[in-house]
């Protein structure tokens, strides 16, 4: 059954990448709230809940894009063209960073340049999701090709190895294969682009194998709501000197459970409403990847909240900590929204024009390897 992508859609894509940054917020900023502090409870309560938004920011943003690639042919020009805009983004603020702050540039020698592919500055997010955009034939293949309790089962075996033992292994370093160095790498072979993979089976399944409460408004907004609550709680309750560090690591992780079941909540609940097509909700939508490309580039990062924003300002309570972040986070993310829209309308012809040519040539080369 073909399902619309309505504008609720692209809502929700912008929501996930303003929580994106208000996480940065918190994460990059100058206050490290990552020790307890009796004397800024409050603070460090709202802290946490950023680093958890932060994710189920990244968790949904995914899941949107899985829940329609499942259904969709695989094409070279959506990779192609999400690495070309991260290169244009990468050098053009690489050079106009180094150019207004010029001690910038003893961040990048040579092999930070050049590994793992020649550029100024590194973004996790996407890269990870690049090759979730590559292996799509393969894990449409896995979607497709078996039954509901096959991947059901699939599924629930690598929540217990990357959202129960990843974690653990990481909050509770100790054993040599379990130092927080390796036990990613040497334990369960978690990295947040085979957690991406995971993601997009989940889209798979839920488009699939919709469960009740997924095509329910009343339910899943529910849930959404019993699963924020619980989070809440837990932040509250874990806010003690024996136990706020160690939860601040498990906010701060991408394969935290807690992100993941809001996650999918929320997805359900903008799924169960329609906003039509609203024109400026979709232009703004347009600019969500250029938002993270410009704000959370290395240089970019260290210009905004090492010299321009000082979070270590708004320590005062935990209210106004929150209402700072959300101001500017606000406004960064509307002059964010601001720069990729000039850019789209100044050299977005040209960048697609590449990226058609590119694809088109890979395209031919993939046609003559099949048998």
């Amino acid at each position: 059954m073909k399902i619309k992508r309505d504008s609720n859609f692209e809502l929700l894509r912008i929501i996930c990448m303003f929580m994106i940054v208000s996480h940065h917020f918190a994460c990059h900023g100058n206050y490290i709230g990552s020790n307890y502090n009796k004397n800024l409870i409050g603070v460090q309560f709202v802290y946490s809940i950023l680093l958890i938004l932060g994710k189920v920011g990244v968790v949904t943003f995914i899941l949107i894009g899985s829940y329609f690639l499942c259904k969709k042919d695989f094409t070279w020009y959506r990779p192609i063209n999400l690495f070309i805009q991260m290169i244009f983004y990468s050098y053009t603020l690489f050079l106009i960073a180094i150019a207004f702050f010029p001690s910038l540039k003893k961040l990048v020698n040579l092999k930070t340049f050049l590994f793992p592919i020649p550029l100024p500055s590194g973004y996790w997010f996407v890269n990870s999701y690049l090759i979730m955009l590559l292996l799509i034939p393969l894990l449409n293949l896995i979607i497709n090709s078996t039954n509901k309790r096959q991947l059901l089962f699939i599924l629930y075996i690598i929540f217990i190895v990357w959202n129960v033992f990843a974690l653990l292994g990481n909050l509770f370093p100790g054993k040599l294969e379990f130092s927080s160095s390796t036990s990613y790498n040497n334990f369960s072979d978690y990295t947040e682009a085979n957690y991406f993979l995971y993601i997009y089976l989940i889209g798979g399944y839920l488009r699939n194998y919709p469960p009740k409460w997924l095509n329910n408004l009343k339910k899943s907004l529910e849930l959404l709501i019993v699963s924020i609550t619980v989070v809440i709680i837990f932040t509250a309750v874990f806010n003690t000197p024996n136990f706020y560090s160690l939860y601040a690591r498990f906010a701060i992780q991408l394969n935290n459970p807690f992100s993941l079941i809001i996650s999918l909540f929320l997805f359900a609940t903008f799924k169960n409403f329609s906003l039509g097509k609203k024109t400026f909700i979709n232009t703004v939508a347009k600019s969500m990847f250029g938002v993270y490309l410009i704000h959370d580039n290395t240089f970019v990062r260290i210009i905004l909240w090492n010299y321009l924003i000082n979070s270590s300002d708004f320590l005062k309570n935990g209210m106004y900590y929150f209402l700072m972040g959300i101001y500017y986070s606000i406004l960064i993310f509307i002059i964010c929204v601001f720069i990729d829209t000039i850019k789209r309308l100044l050299f977005n012809s040209y960048l697609n024009k590449l990226s058609e040519f590119i694809s088109l040539k890979l395209r031919k080369i993939t046609n003559s390897l099949k048998p």
